[in-house]
């Protein structure tokens, strides 16, 4: 598991969610999907596009939170999914903070 914070200050990685203080608006998305279901191979497209739509509702919050492995695809797969998502952050100055599963082969 790997947690990620995009900071468009360029102060650098989880700094950003330490920054957030009494005052910014931070948005804890969440989708609510259940385990027996999240890693389903087939909840996969349904899971990316509800966390789409639920951060687009909230891309005025100055912080969006997803819980960790919100996706649950390997982060080495998620580039296309999460440059749309990550420009839109950048656009907006805002911080994204989340987490996704990480496989490194050389470790058991």
């Amino acid at each position: 598991m790997a947690a990620f914070a995009h900071d468009p200050g360029g102060h650098g990685g989880v700094d950003a969610a330490k920054r957030a203080h009494i005052g910014n608006d931070v948005a804890l998305v969440q989708g609510a999907i259940t385990q027996d279901r999240k890693w389903l191979p087939e909840e996969l497209e349904p899971t990316k596009a509800l966390y789409r739509a639920l951060t687009e509702e909230h891309v005025d919050a100055d912080v969006i939170v997803w819980p960790e492995a919100a996706i649950p695809q390997l982060l080495e797969d998620m580039g296309e999914y999460l440059e749309p998502i990550l420009e839109s952050v950048r656009t907006r100055g805002n911080a994204f903070v989340f987490g996704v599963v990480e496989y490194e082969p050389d470790t058991q």
